[in-house]
């Protein structure tokens, strides 16, 4: 079968008026016409008119029908040369020219990543920002470029061929115009669902059960920057008065065999080596913040209980924050002050020290910024660990501004907007581990900066802080394709099946005999993300416009939430079972607890049986892990139930050996507890 399209010369009216300012502000071109008066008054707006002589009109005017005044015959030369003598009304001209193209492209820009996004085999894989090689197109295509070849071809024909199902371009596409052109055309004459993919917006709003775990957690957070006082010193652990360096010796071990292997911190060939040549450990900031590292972690391998743990991280910990002050202001050392600080950001996270953590959060990024500008490294190792605390530190930054300030700054409402994508790459001192590893984050850093999933993010983090989200179905439908295509893409070593969204009995055996843990962590992060999105859509706006696709869009769903979350949980017992893991896997169990808590309370009698069970099997699990040793407040106990207030709750918490845990239980309890659990 082939099909004709026709685009008309109107699809490129953004393009001409680029070309025409161009013009304007670049006084070259209409080499064709040898001699030409210029009109004063087009020349006063840096037109560049042009009159073949003087009883035709001016040539640019009459075509873009603009009004063009010839100068009085009376009017003396000197006039017009007088009233611009300091330049003012010229600059003020061309400034608006200017502002006038830079909006133009802008909109060029958006219909260019559009034109990226059609269809599934992206026909048209432009980008704005580097997709098109500028310097090559005017060399090669300038005469491509001009206005004759754009009235020489007003129309496209294209000749499409319908193969299994699927369109193919037979026209050769020559130019970038063409493919401009073409991908309009698709979207235009090719898509069925035009109207109902650009013209319906799904509203979804937040339900009574839906998003208060996330949005209890973050005002949970922010409560505490102003609720936790600061706790008197604790008295110094037996261990450590019997034999710290052996305590230290064993803190920095597990530090680089567990904890750097996954988020490398530090390079571990240089520090080691300066390690070596320390007498006292304790005069060493990074080494004092390793040790406060590991001993607030979940790592299986630290040999203390967990009240051990914290009393050895509350120690080494007031010594480490007194190095870093004395530090702070050396120029020599702003390097070692910005990796001392984020070793210690995940000690302040989980004690629920968020003033402090923002106060010190903020020093790391001011010394990056200042580093960065400076961009003077003694080595290759500096640059690069540079630039990961540098994006570490404002991410740190971002999520506590979103928490502390809870903005309506859309700049403030993504963690990732306005950040430029950094290139993750490892060190020569790096592990093969930990290279893996950074293999990872940048790969997921990758899927987060797609434009499409950096929209649909943004509307979620809306919803978390109570706002209700809106998401178009060709929204949807392209953060569908962009995940599967980036899971195909994936390296095959990362890849524990081909296809994530196949049904739980195929991909079961998969995950139960993956050896690798990298793999099937990637594998679960995947999974999680996908229930925590789902969460979030559950509770659909119905409008007369969308009423007859939302049964069918919940149904979908509702079932991929339930598959999502039952993989996530034979995921996560799979990690555990694996003596080489030790990082807190159940944590990915937040997210599906919360969205079968939201399923649970849906309309849909045919899953709400499935979600409440599911429900309780996540509560199970989340039970037997072993970082929640120590941190289970009972219901009866729960400081959310009591009258006391704000700070009586977070005193409670503090007593547990990681406070975090302890109120994330307590809320996730609380939660669920208040949906249909009577007694858990």
């Amino acid at each position: 079968m082939i099909v004709h399209l026709k685009e008309s010369r109107t699809s490129y009216c953004s393009y001409v008026k680029v070309y025409d300012l161009t013009l304007d502000i670049f006084p070259f071109g209409h080499d064709n016409i040898a001699k030409a008066t210029a009109i004063k008054d087009c020349r006063k707006h840096r037109r560049k008119c042009v009159k073949p002589s003087r009883d035709e009109p001016c040539v640019r005017c009459a075509r873009l029908q603009y009004p063009c005044v010839s100068a009085s015959d009376t009017e003396s030369e000197e006039t017009f040369e007088e009233d611009s003598l300091d330049g003012n009304n010229e600059m003020n001209a061309m400034w608006d020219q200017v502002q006038q193209m830079r909006e133009i492209m802008s909109q060029l820009e958006l219909q260019m990543q559009q034109t990226k996004l059609i269809g599934p085999n992206n026909l048209l894989p432009l980008s704005p920002a580097s997709d098109v090689d500028t310097d090559t197109e005017t060399e090669t295509d300038s005469d491509s470029m001009s206005w004759s070849y754009m009235s020489a071809h007003p129309d496209y024909q294209w000749e499409i061929s319908v193969v299994d199902g699927k369109f193919r371009l037979e026209t050769p596409i020559q130019s970038v115009h063409e493919m401009l052109a073409y991908g309009r055309a698709a979207i235009r004459y090719l898509s069925p669902f035009r109207d109902l993919f650009q013209g319906t917006n799904l509203v979804f709003e937040v339900s009574q059960t839906q998003g208060q775990f996330m949005s209890l957690l973050l005002k949970m957070i922010a409560q505490s920057a102003r609720a936790v006082a600061a706790l008197p010193p604790p008295p110094r652990p037996k261990n450590l008065l019997e034999s710290p360096r052996v305590v230290i010796d064993t803190l920095v071990d597990i530090y680089f065999s567990c904890q750097n292997q996954v988020l490398p911190f530090v390079d571990e060939t240089s520090y080691m080596a300066h390690y070596a040549k320390v007498r006292d450990p304790t005069t060493c900031p990074i080494t004092m913040a390793i040790c406060v590292n590991v001993a607030t972690s979940v790592c299986k391998h630290v040999p203390f209980n967990t009240a051990e743990r914290r009393r050895i991280a509350e120690y080494f910990f007031e010594i480490a924050e007194n190095l870093l002050y004395d530090i702070m202001d050396d120029p020599d050392r702003r390097l070692e002050s910005i990796i001392s600080i984020h070793l210690l950001c995940s000690f302040l996270r989980n004690t629920l020290r968020t003033a402090k953590s923002r106060k010190i959060s903020s020093m790391a990024l001011m010394i990056c910024e200042d580093l960065s500008q400076n961009d003077n490294f003694a080595s290759e190792t500096e640059k690069v660990l540079h630039a990961r605390h540098y994006f570490i530190a404002i991410l740190i930054q971002r999520f506590l501004e979103l928490v502390l300030e809870r903005t309506d700054d859309e700049r403030r409402t993504y963690i990732l907007a306005e950040i430029a994508p950094v290139a993750v790459r490892p060190l020569p001192g790096d592990s093969p581990m930990a290279a893996k590893w950074l293999k990872i984050i940048h790969l997921t850093l990758d899927l987060m900066f797609t434009p499409c999933i950096t929209t649909a993010l943004r509307q979620i983090c809306y919803m978390h802080l109570g706002q209700p989200g809106e998401f178009s179905l060709e929204l949807l439908l392209q953060c569908e394709e962009t995940s599967k295509k980036w899971w195909e893409s994936l390296p095959e070593e990362l890849r524990i099946c081909e296809d994530p969204c196949a049904s739980v009995e195929t991909l079961t055996p998969k995950i139960m005999t993956c050896k690798d843990q990298t793999a099937l962590v990637l594998f679960t992060i995947y999974q999680s993300a996908l229930v925590g999105a789902n969460g979030c859509l559950i509770q659909p706006k119905a409008t007369p416009a969308n009423a007859d696709i939302l049964p069918i869009f919940q149904e979908r769903l509702f079932d991929a939430s339930l598959r999502c979350s039952e993989l996530v949980m034979i995921a996560i017992k799979r990690l555990e079972a694996m003596e080489t893991v030790c990082h807190a896997n159940n944590e990915f169990l937040f997210s599906v607890i919360e969205t079968m808590n939201s399923l649970a309370t849906s309309s849909n009698p045919n899953y709400v049986p499935r979600a409440r069970d599911m429900l309780q099997r996540c509560i199970a699990e989340l039970d037997r892990a072993h970082f929640m040793d120590g941190h289970r407040i009972p219901l009866s106990a729960s400081p959310l139930k009591s009258s006391l207030g704000t700070a009586a709750a977070f005193k409670v918490y503090s007593e547990y050996p990681s406070p975090r845990y302890a109120m994330v239980y307590d809320i996730l309890l609380n939660v669920v507890e208040r949906t249909y659990i009577t007694e858990i």
